[in-house]
């Protein structure tokens, strides 16, 4: 969301003078919304045909980054050398916010020319002081640097494009280099963050996980919540997190952004945009205990074995994760596992993973709005009432789930996907969560995916679920059932191009929901109806050979316990970020060659 000023009035007039730029005469407004320069003057387009043109240029003063005097200049001397003399300060420079094409914010500066020093210093006071009235901007930010993630450019990224921005707009940036796993999450759990308005972290999507687990486990044991208790409501931490992306996908930054520039994500940490994201919870479903939040992409199959591949292969960089992706694909496993998961509640009509033109979540989005309405932690019910007491076990209410059911349903389904069944039982909920009726699907996976961003990056610029929602409570669930190496090519391939939908196969299945939980086989078992639950372990089943259990892809890190339980809290963590805005990549100039907005502003 873009800062704003609330209760000021847009037309009232501050200061209106005809000031110089480039040699030219404009008509300077300022009010305590916007600045703007008009100028108007016969310019031929071509040889052939002359007309009367204007330039505007309406600036919000949200997005002016610094105003400062431009106080001296360079001055040729007798004996040929550049020295420095003093001005009258009756030039000051703005510093604004430039659009370009898809997506990328840019700094501009614009030399405004003053008649006298008295006047220069009216407009400069006047601009600072509507900045400040901007307190949502940070001014101290706590910055970490990872210099191993990605192509090991992170600090060269700070040091050269980064800082000098937060220098000149005023914030002070207390800079951490990380020199292992997990470091910014012990310092910011360890220290006394009072003093920062926010934490930034220059790396990848590892390093934004690291500090968003950090930061809400730190605010959430400071107001005394139990982390492992999953009755526990959690509470939306206060301080706001941004992204400097230098990592291998960038994913966040894409998602909200809409590029993985830094000097963009640096610009919106600047004006002081803040969002808010939703975030799964991630338990083992055989305790119950908190194992980390999610933000990104939980992946098991698949995406978990890929990374457990990676892992013996970082000397390769990032294109290790093509090549284990690869080693992967070729060995074509599939995975006997019983999903349950809790149906979102639609907000609109076409609000569904699946459809081709279902609504995408951009800057200002009504979807995640509503959503934002409704309970911090995702209830779909402002009824105290409606919110069961129970703990958060998966213990089926009525009708209960015996040995027999799970084990006919799995002997069945294991066999080919044309057996495949959906099962719909009311089931016991999660807390926070209404109780709602389960749909339980079981059979062989290839992956088990819940993508609580849409997981766009360079190489899947629509992201893995295109139409997937920031902040509306909910995480796209993707089942991949068992196919041949030739079908889930071509799944993968539509992930990657625009051409059709990576949805549209007899072997996919997605939903949208704010809550699921996973169940395999004993680790161990012979046997695809030996399913460890939270309410039933299977035993003295025939051996025959071992079946295979995956891992989970939890944002890049691995979690061992396939059985899990996942709920989305909506709108659990705030990002420096509006969102991807909307708005033609291609913006009409107002006159070629420009002058003054050089055919973008």
């Amino acid at each position: 969301m873009a800062p704003s000023l609330e209760g000021v009035s847009s037309s009232e007039v501050n200061l209106e003078d005809v000031l110089t730029l480039a040699n030219k005469p404009f008509n300077v407004k300022l009010n305590n919304k916007h600045i703007s320069w008009n100028y108007k003057k016969k310019q031929p387009f071509s040889n052939k045909e002359k007309k009367n043109w204007t330039c505007k240029n309406k600036v919000p003063i949200e997005e002016v980054i610094a105003v400062e005097y431009v106080e001296r200049a360079s001055k040729q001397t007798e004996d040929g050398d550049m020295e420095m003399v003093s001005l009258n300060s009756s030039i000051f420079r703005l510093h604004i916010i430039k659009r370009a094409p898809k997506y990328v914010w840019r700094m501009k500066a614009v030399e405004l020319h003053c008649s006298n020093s008295a006047q220069c210093a009216l407009w400069v006071d006047t601009i600072r002081s509507l900045l400040e009235k901007y307190t949502n901007r940070p001014k101290s930010l706590l910055v970490f640097i990872n210099p191993y993630g990605g192509k090991r450019k992170a600090k060269k990224i700070f040091d050269e494009k980064v800082a000098a921005i937060f220098d000149l707009a005023g914030i002070t940036s207390h800079v951490i280099i990380t020199e292992r796993a997990d470091h910014a999450k012990e310092y910011i759990q360890s220290r006394d963050l009072n003093r920062y308005d926010g934490i930034v972290c220059v790396g990848g999507d590892g390093m934004f996980a690291e500090l968003l687990n950090g930061v809400i486990n730190l605010h959430n044991t400071r107001m005394r919540v139990d982390l492992d208790d999953c009755n526990s409501r959690l509470m939306q931490p206060p301080m706001r997190i941004g992204v400097i992306p230098a990592g291998s996908t960038d994913t966040v930054a894409y998602c909200t952004t809409g590029i993985n520039d830094a000097v963009t994500s640096a610009l919106h940490i600047v004006v002081g945009d803040s969002m808010a994201i939703d975030v799964c919870s991630v338990r083992n479903g055989l305790t119950g205990k908190l194992i980390r939040f999610c933000v990104s992409m939980l992946g098991y199959g698949f995406y978990g074995d890929v990374l457990r591949d990676s892992e013996n292969l970082r000397w390769m960089g990032p294109v290790r994760y093509d090549y284990s992706g690869f080693r992967t694909f070729l060995k074509n496993r599939s995975y006997d596992a019983m999903i349950s998961y809790l149906p979102s509640q639609s907000l609109q009509d076409n609000h569904h993973p699946g459809l081709e033109d279902g609504l995408r979540c951009y800057s200002g989005c009504q979807v995640c709005k509503s959503a934002s309405l409704l309970d911090l932690n995702g209830s779909l019910s402002l009824d105290p009432s409606a919110i069961s007491d129970t703990a958060c076990s998966l213990t089926p209410t009525t009708p209960e789930l015996d040995v027999d059911d799970i084990s006919v349903m799995y002997k069945t389904l294991s066999t080919s996907m044309t057996n495949i069944s959906i099962a719909s039982r009311p089931m016991s909920t999660l807390s926070g969560v209404s109780p709602d009726t389960w749909q339980t699907a079981s059979g062989k996976f290839i992956g088990i995916n819940a993508l609580t961003i849409s997981c766009k990056c360079s190489t899947v610029p629509e992201g893995v679920s295109p139409a997937c929602h920031l902040g509306d409570g909910s995480t796209d669930l993707v089942l991949v059932y068992d196919a041949s190496r030739f079908n889930y090519l071509r799944h993968l391939i539509r992930i990657t191009t625009k051409t059709s939908s990576q949805f549209d196969f007899g072997f996919v299945d997605v939903m949208r929901v704010k809550a699921f939980k996973v169940r395999v086989p004993a680790q161990g078992s012979t046997d695809s109806s030996q399913v460890s639950t939270s309410f039933h372990r299977l035993e003295n089943v025939e051996k025959t050979t071992p079946l295979p259990v995956s891992s989970w892809n939890c944002d890049g890190e691995i979690i061992e316990e396939p059985n899990i339980d996942v709920r989305v809290h909506c709108q659990l963590v705030k990002l420096f970020a509006r969102g991807i805005e909307s708005y033609p990549t291609k913006m009409k100039q107002c006159a070629p060659n420009c002058i003054s907005c050089d055919g973008i502003l």
